[in-house]
């Protein structure tokens, strides 16, 4: 695509985007969604595309050579990828989360050395969060960051990674001091080049959400230097890392609102509404009713887009068991 450093975004630029972004779904993602998916292959020529059109600095400010896409522009893009396959959007999107950390805690060297690199897609990364004893208690994590004189030393496991496989980077949160209380006070994040900072030990099989690569990494006396440790200061790293999830949910509430509003399965519209009535259900009614609403708020300009999409995941989870436990 067409530079677009020092953008503002107007109503036409916008159009422009989405039109290019539909042809390319139309055109590339769509005849390859079902056989990449159901044979978990990762689409490398896609992702050379995505490149071309710029999604892997979507989010990314201008002046590090990104798109700077305001975060209502951005949704519109994810749903219409997500429309005919979801796995392309968490490429890019767990990339551009690590991104976001950089752009708003990194040094000004982190990010005039990474930022442009990411924007371009040279760089493809995500976030090491998750091990194998620690997924939502992220302060439980046990891999660890010991200084040195050469900087620090990883040691740990990491388990369901995005991008760790087919991406060559990735923000590692470990702990720097294990004895910090609150536990969180003690922990840090470093951007790390893959075989560097760690290894993919190997991919891990799912039932859905394929061709995106999940694996595990183990992390064995792997060194790295001091200025990887992300905006120079430790203990940040807890905070750093939310921070950029933040992203993370207007993803996954993009993918929601494809999912459940704009293209719902038939027998939702036909039969929750009906229960609902039914059984006056005053739990349930308000939740249906208000991720309608949502669908025409998100879209909307708004400050509270994040507040937003964490209620349309909320709203979508309850939903999503609400139809389980009538089936």
């Amino acid at each position: 695509m067409e530079s677009t450093a020092g953008k503002n975004w107007t109503e036409e630029d916008e159009k422009l985007l989405l039109e290019t972004i539909d042809k390319w779904v139309e055109n590339e993602v769509k005849p390859i969604a079902r056989e990449y998916d159901q044979e978990d292959k990762y689409p490398h020529e896609l992702v050379e595309s995505m490149k071309d059109l710029g999604l892997f600095g979507a989010t990314i400010s201008p002046e590090y050579g990104g798109m700077g896409l305001p975060a209502s522009v951005y949704a519109k893009v994810i749903i219409k990828v997500a429309s005919v396959w979801m796995a392309p959007s968490g490429i890019f999107n767990s990339h551009l989360i690590m991104a976001s950390a950089i752009e708003r805690c990194g040094t000004d060297e982190q990010k005039t050395n990474w930022l442009p690199k990411m924007a371009s897609g040279e760089f493809r990364g995500g976030i090491a969060l998750t091990e194998p004893n620690a997924g939502t208690d992220l302060q439980a994590i046990l891999t660890r960051a010991d200084r040195n004189e050469q900087g620090y030393l990883l040691n740990g496991t990491k388990m369901w990674i995005t991008n760790s496989m087919y991406g060559n980077c990735l923000l590692v949160l470990a702990k720097t001091d294990l004895k910090a209380k609150p536990a969180h006070k003690g922990m840090s994040a470093f951007l790390c080049q893959k075989n560097e900072g760690y290894d993919v030990s190997k991919k891990l099989k799912k039932l859905g959400y394929r061709s995106i690569d999940s694996c595990e990494l183990t992390l064995v006396d792997k060194q790295v230097s001091s200025d990887a440790l992300l905006s120079g200061e430790e203990g940040r790293g807890l905070q750093q890392v939310l921070g950029g999830l933040e992203l993370g949910r207007i993803n996954v509430a993009a993918l929601q609102i494809w999912q459940h509003v704009l293209k719902p399965p038939s027998y939702w519209w036909e039969v929750l509404p009906i229960n609902l009535i039914r059984e006056n259900d005053v739990t349930w009614k308000p939740e249906w009713q208000s991720i309608l609403r949502l669908r025409q708020e998100y879209f909307a300009h708004r400050k509270q887009c994040v507040f937003l999409a964490g209620i349309v995941i909320l709203q979508n989870t309850k939903l999503n068991a609400f139809t389980a436990m009538r089936c």
